[in-house]
């Protein structure tokens, strides 16, 4: 499906008409809606409505970017001006903080330049920029907020699409990890296993934030408020005899549990927007039957 779009409304106009629909463009001179190609970041930068800090993320991937990360002053400086530009007090950043208490940038680039504001950064975990002030403040990533995708590829398309030859058709590539990702539905945990091993996968061990992330983005499509039935993702964690591992066989070395119960039982994932423990783990019974779940295979394996 191809837009010609002119103004930053009719942008916010088509994101509210298609909310579950991948826009594909290609672009030539100019970015698609439009929205010219910007020299300095290399790229696509435009504004996403108020939403939650995941929320953002996960539209602007469907886009094929990522929140937009900042590096250095001068580009801090440059998108804060377009910021301003466009009518835009405030906007997310792409920096949120992990669960070891550093921040990191969702795109995958080191979180190596900050300008907090006074005071800053609290306790909260996600990254608010001002404009125009250009200084950075600390809020919860739960607040309504504006945000900035920035896509770097020029074709854009939906971010799971793998390299030609790097994974099977129907397979996702996360260049992060070098591995292959499959999305698979309706299946208890042992099931949902056996599905993964009969195409040479395990279920999905996850090693990091941007990790978690990319998963999540696999199994959100379908998502709605957080009513019953929930949406829910298996991945490969088990727990015997009170120690975690992953059936892959990789190091347990990344744990994002909900709450304090890390007690007996397999691993899944609430995917839902809306819900609390949104991107956060929790265990249940082997027998349930999850929405989704994910295997994983080192990428050019058929």
């Amino acid at each position: 499906m191809l837009f010609e779009l002119s103004t930053v409304n009719e942008v916010n106009n088509v994101e509210q008409l298609f909310p579950h629909r991948q826009i594909l463009c290609l672009v030539f001179s100019a970015c698609f809606w439009l929205i010219e190609y910007d020299n300095q970041l290399g790229g696509c930068l435009f504004p996403l409505t108020l939403n939650s800090f995941d929320n953002a993320e996960l539209l602007c991937n469907s886009y094929g970017g990522h929140l937009i990360s900042v590096h250095n002053a001068f580009d801090n400086g440059h998108i804060v001006q377009l910021a301003n530009a466009w009518g835009y007090p405030s906007f997310y950043l792409g920096t949120r903080r992990g669960n070891n208490g550093s921040f990191f940038n969702v795109d995958g680039t080191p979180a190596n330049y900050f300008n907090w504001a006074p005071g800053h950064p609290t306790t909260d975990n996600c990254v608010l920029e001002l404009v125009p002030d250009a200084q950075s403040i600390s809020v919860s990533c739960y607040d309504a907020q504006t945000s900035m995708c920035f896509v770097k590829q020029t074709t854009v398309g939906p971010p799971t699409v793998p390299s030609i030859g790097q994974c099977p058709v129907g397979w996702s590539y996360f260049a992060e990890t070098g591995y292959c990702y499959y999305a698979g539905m309706g299946a208890s945990f042992y099931d949902a296993q056996s599905r993964c091993q009969s195409m040479n996968a395990n279920l999905a061990s996850v090693h990091s934030d941007l990790e978690n992330y990319f998963i999540l983005g696999l199994t959100m499509q379908y998502s709605r408020d957080c009513l019953p039935p929930y949406n829910s993702v298996w991945l490969g964690g088990l727990n015997s005899g009170g120690n975690w591992y992953w059936l892959d066989g990789t190091i347990f070395d990344f744990r994002n549990f909900y709450g304090s119960d890390q007690s007996s039982g397999s691993l899944y994932m609430t995917a839902q927007i809306g819900c609390g423990d949104f991107t956060f783990w929790r265990i249940g019974a082997s027998n349930l039957i999850q929405t989704y779940y994910v295997c994983k295979k080192v990428a050019g394996i058929s």
